[in-house]
């Protein structure tokens, strides 16, 4: 396949499949970075300014109850929770702490943990905790900084890093198809090799993860086969986080010719990018099986990186066809 198809290849795939969009964190900024802050009854201080990027955001304190967070409220004897909303083109907005109303630590003697939520579309983009101890022979609040986590430290804590994960292309398992083979997950793709065009098949890592797209492309008696990270879809994704170790992939005419499935232990003539004469590999029965086994880093953090469904009606749908297709050609 030349350069200017496989371009025109990948702006399909971004049009038809890639709709991932990258919320911008706001920014927030606080004076308990600095230092800690005594409030006096009667003066409120400035706790927190947000700021947002071009996003709508929502921002909530809570305060923490023995192991539970329950709202912060306007005061002790309102129930009106501290929280609010700005809009995109609000500009930068003030998050107060007064006293005299949100004094519900009277009475404590040690100080109660709160924390600041700050969320876009949803999902908490900077979390901050910090400590309000009453002094009562001062008559104000004292308070500390205790935890302060970014959208990445929130990323790393909800998210996981997969170290050279297998990946293959949607389609039925081995261990269904072929008895005794193997107890693994590996998939294959059922495929026309006499259907002209472009076939294009989910790429899916560990049988949970959803990387991109593995492509087939038959012009005539010349086929090719290619495979495309989702990130690297988008022009405009700033993410490079899958990192590939091993390429590999392989076709059998038949189950029966399915012997192993390690990749070191298959000679494969087969290269992604490489165009190969079909009529070399196979005769007139050009439905065969292809066999991917990427070796692929990848952290879930990455918006690009998504959960695979494997029982929605779709996918289910296209499973259904392979194994119809794969029965009344094999």
């Amino acid at each position: 396949m030349s350069k200017g198809k496989r371009l025109v290849l990948a702006l399909v795939l971004l049009v038809t499949f890639c709709t991932v969009a990258i919320a911008a964190s706001p920014k927030v900024d606080s004076i308990l970075q600095e230092h800690d802050v005594l409030v006096p009854f009667f003066l409120p201080r400035t706790l927190f300014t947000i700021t947002p990027q071009g996003d709508d955001v929502t921002w909530s304190i809570s305060r923490k109850n023995g192991d539970e967070w329950e709202d912060a409220t306007v005061s002790w004897d309102q129930s009106t929770p501290l929280q609010g909303e700005i809009g995109a083109d609000d500009g930068q907005q003030r998050i107060w702490w007064n006293f005299k109303n949100y004094g519900d630590n009277t009475g404590h003697d040690g100080g109660v943990t709160h924390r600041l939520d700050v969320k876009v579309n949803g999902e908490t983009v900077t979390q901050v905790d910090f400590d309000v101890t009453y002094v009562p022979e001062l008559g104000l609040d004292y308070i500390s900084l205790r935890d302060w986590k970014t959208e990445e430290d929130l990323k790393a804590a909800r998210y996981a890093w997969y170290n050279k994960a297998e990946v293959c292309s949607f389609g039925p398992q081995f261990k269904e198809a072929c008895d005794e083979l193997t107890d693994d997950w590996y998939r294959f793709s059922v495929v026309d090799l006499s259907q002209q065009g472009t076939q294009v098949f989910d790429m899916i890592a560990n049988d949970t993860w959803h990387l991109g797209y593995v492509t087939v492309t038959v012009d005539g008696d010349w086929a090719q086969v290619d495979y495309f990270c989702s990130e690297d879809l988008d022009p405009d994704s700033q993410w490079d986080q899958v990192h590939v170790y091993r390429e590999f992939f392989t076709f059998f005419r038949s189950t029966e010719e399915v012997h192993r499935l390690t990749p070191r232990r298959i000679e494969s003539p087969f290269t992604f990018g490489k165009p190969f004469r079909i009529s070399d590999y196979f005769s007139d029965d050009r439905v065969a099986l292809l066999y991917v086994n990427n070796l692929m880093s990848f952290s879930t953090a990455n918006p690009y990186v998504t959960r695979f469904g494997m029982n929605k009606p779709e996918n289910q749908d296209t499973l259904n066809a392979m194994k119809a297709l794969m029965n009344h050609a094999l």
